[in-house]
């Protein structure tokens, strides 16, 4: 075997130090790409939760909107009926005070509200006093007509032993043009209410006189009622009014 060069040890001793640097290199960079990749993953963390907590925070908005809106929305239900309820009472109002004003002779009966029957009772009767007939009046202030309003009005007509029953209504059946008889009530419109109270007051004074005239032996009641229904009295309305 060669004999060792003199520079032996120190050849080794260098080797052994580049090793361990290298090593030491190595495990530095192991250890930094472990903290990179450690470091991506509590940033990614982060923007995910940030994220989940901003997700959390729009839809808690989205929700306070929605209910806001909810609340909104029923406080303009509840005034837009109050008003209307409103509206609909003043104009009930004004057609009682305007029939009482166009016929002193006349007795009315104002139901009130929450009681049943219709909204007014009109008792017709003539220059002497003597009692004609009965007309019930029944008011609306809506945007819809309604079948329902017809069949509580007739309702309420046979319990206040009506002979002639109307509804005054802002939004008449599609058939109706101002007024008209409609499935067994007379429909009008506020504009023609007056001209259609004179000529159904008018009809049951006259149907009263010819009563009174005639000799058959029916009673006053059915007598009116079958004249009040004929189509001989729905014209005689319509030319009156």
């Amino acid at each position: 075997r060669p004999p060792r060069s003199p520079l032996f040890p120190y050849t080794t001793l260098f080797r052994s130090r580049q090793k361990l640097e290298e090593e030491k290199q190595a495990f530095a960079l192991t250890v930094q790409r472990k903290l990179d990749e450690e470091r991506k993953q509590i940033e990614e963390k982060a923007r995910k939760q940030a994220a989940d907590e901003q997700t959390l925070r729009v839809r808690e908005k989205d929700d306070k909107i929605e209910l806001l809106m909810k609340q909104i929305n029923e406080l303009q239900r509840k005034a837009e009926q109050g008003s209307q309820e409103a509206q609909g009472e003043a104009l009930e109002g004004a057609l009682l005070d305007s029939l009482r004003q166009a016929f002193p002779f006349d007795l009315f009966e104002e139901v009130k509200k929450g009681q049943r029957g219709a909204d007014i009772i009109q008792v017709v009767r003539n220059n002497s006093g003597k009692e004609c007939g009965k007309i019930v009046w029944e008011s609306k202030y809506t945007k819809a007509f309604s079948g329902g309003w017809i069949e509580k009005l007739k309702s309420d007509q046979q319990e206040a032993g009506a002979d002639v029953a109307v509804l005054a209504t802002i939004t008449l059946p599609k058939d109706i043009k101002n007024f008209g008889p409609y499935e067994g009530v007379w429909v009008t419109d506020f504009a023609s209410a007056m001209g259609l109270a004179a000529a159904l007051r008018m009809g049951l004074i006259n149907a009263a006189r010819e009563r009174t005239l005639g000799a058959n032996q029916e009673t006053a009641k059915d007598w009116i009622y079958r004249y009040v229904t004929g189509q001989e009295f729905a014209m005689q309305v319509r030319a009156i009014a």
